[in-house]
């Protein structure tokens, strides 16, 4: 049956991102045995940190810890709309897109656009 030092330095080495804490309760020791078992045999006493796994939002490839990926960031970050009054399609960013609608507010192109659903009565 191996001792406890062989048990504490074999779960380091199995499970690099486990805590002080697991492996302590693991093997049934403190946790303060846990660690200067580690530092005198000359193991890291801190758990690595494991970096999550982040998909796109759209094709669902993994992607470099963004939202999307480089083929697919325009679609994420950007909408088409179209002009209330002429009906001419114009690009907007995600936030401002969000903003509009949850505000309820109608897009337009430009201010004479804009004018123009003043006097149709749609803003």
């Amino acid at each position: 049956m191996p001792d406890t030092r062989e048990k504490v330095t074999c779960l380091r080495e199995e499970h690099a991102d486990w805590p002080l804490r697991k492996i302590a309760q693991e093997v049934s020791v403190s946790v303060q045995r846990v660690s200067k078992i580690l530092r005198t045999s000359g193991l890291p006493t801190r758990a690595l940190k494991m970096n999550p796994v982040v998909h796109c939002r759209i094709c669902n490839e993994i992607t470099d810890g963004r939202m999307s990926c480089r083929q697919c960031r325009d679609k994420y970050y950007y909408r088409t709309v179209h002009c209330r009054a002429c009906e001419t399609p114009k690009r907007t960013s995600r936030a401002n897109y969000n903003r509009h609608t949850r505000l309820g507010q109608l897009f337009y192109c430009n201010r004479s656009c804009y004018y123009e659903g003043k006097r149709q009565g749609w803003s």
